[in-house]
């Protein structure tokens, strides 16, 4: 059983390996271990919260949206066990995305399917002091996933401060090959425009990085 905030059809407004734009299912779980000032979804963070739902009933619910991309986020999914669900969808066919902040480490089965299945994707948002987190980053992971196809590593930027600490990041831990992609915060919290993100991504020696635009907001799609 999961507890499930809602689920919904939309595109992937963010990175991910099938393409930012593309039609995916959404399963938006309950629960979450951070509170970033900035979160978007707030409603997500008591775990109590939503609905309870099986895989079978899931599964059906997707199968009726007409795409094959699913897309599951909160909140935090790993802080429920993703293993039965995800291992239903990729048999059935779906190619499975996993959106992920950074500070929760899997447990064995998940972290076993999202290594070796070339149809499941972790995106992973790594923690900057905008979010101000109460957690640490799980680095040990995040290093052995950076170097798998399918995997991305997002940073969700408010100010430079942020972009210096990014820039930290990846050098002290060796990311620099890894998929990068930088996200400005919008709103009331960010300080950064897309412009400057572009300009520091060049000066700063990440031309292979991805601007990372939430497209699915720019078209008032949730």
């Amino acid at each position: 059983m999961y507890q499930v905030n809602e689920t919904f059809l939309s595109i992937d407004g963010e990175v991910n390996p099938w393409h930012q734009g593309v039609p995916s299912f959404f399963i938006r779980l309950q629960g979450c271990n951070l509170k970033c000032p900035y979160c978007d979804t707030k409603r997500t963070w008591v775990k109590e919260g939503g609905n309870l739902m099986t895989v079978e009933e899931l599964c059906q619910i997707a199968d009726t949206s007409g795409v094959r991309k699913i897309t599951i986020t909160g909140g935090e999914p790993l802080i429920q066990p993703l293993y039965p669900l995800v291992k239903r969808f990729v048999e059935q066919g779906y190619r499975v995305s996993v959106e992920t902040n950074g500070v929760t480490r899997p447990d064995v089965k998940d972290f076993q399917l999202f290594a070796t299945n070339p149809m499941t994707s972790l995106i992973i948002d790594i923690k900057l002091p905008s979010s101000q987190p109460s957690e640490n980053i799980v680095w040990g992971f995040i290093r052995s996933m950076s170097s798998l196809k399918n995997t991305w590593l997002k940073f969700v930027v408010a100010d430079y401060e942020d972009l210096r600490v990014a820039k930290d990041y990846i050098t002290q831990m060796g990311l620099q090959s890894a998929n990068l992609a930088f996200s400005p915060v919008v709103g009331e919290w960010g300080k950064l425009s897309y412009q400057d993100m572009v300009t520091w991504m060049v000066q700063q020696g990440f031309p292979l990085a991805v601007l990372n635009v939430q497209i699915h907001k720019l078209i008032s799609m949730r």
